[in-house]
């Protein structure tokens, strides 16, 4: 239903996915959804993934930020704002896990009393081990 205001467009577009999502489909194709968490079908998070991809692709070859697509001044994939924004995220994704006794990496059940799970431990050793060579 094509509304000329954005406002009532949004709402109706809320209510729609909402519903959609009550139903157990897919918000964006309106198919049966596959996967027992999440509003999107695997189908359509694929093709979010090469749509995601392709974006991210020619902002890079342009010389523009990877994220938001603003003029990078760094010789990195993303500018220094959005660089700083992540940086902010994952530390306070990381006091909120601490806080609730989640692992620091993969916000999983911690089954030891180290700050990450076993499989993040694991992981983390090795990636030190290998990356200690010279």
């Amino acid at each position: 239903m094509p509304y000329k205001d954005p406002e009532k467009k949004r709402e109706y577009n809320t209510r729609r996915r909402a519903k959609k999502k009550e139903s157990g489909l897919c918000e964006a194709c309106g198919n049966k959804n596959d996967r027992s968490f999440g509003t999107r079908c695997v189908a359509c998070l694929n093709k979010q993934k090469k749509r995601d991809d392709k974006r991210r692709d020619s902002r890079k070859e342009q010389g523009r930020c990877a994220h938001c697509g603003n003029k990078n001044d760094t010789n990195k994939t993303e500018c220094k704002s959005c660089t700083e924004k992540k940086a902010q995220r994952a530390k306070e994704l990381r006091k909120e896990r601490l806080e609730k006794g989640r692992c620091v990496k993969c916000g999983g059940f911690k089954d030891t009393e180290a700050h990450m799970c076993s499989i993040c431990t694991e992981k983390q050793v090795e990636y030190n081990f290998w990356h200690t060579l010279v």
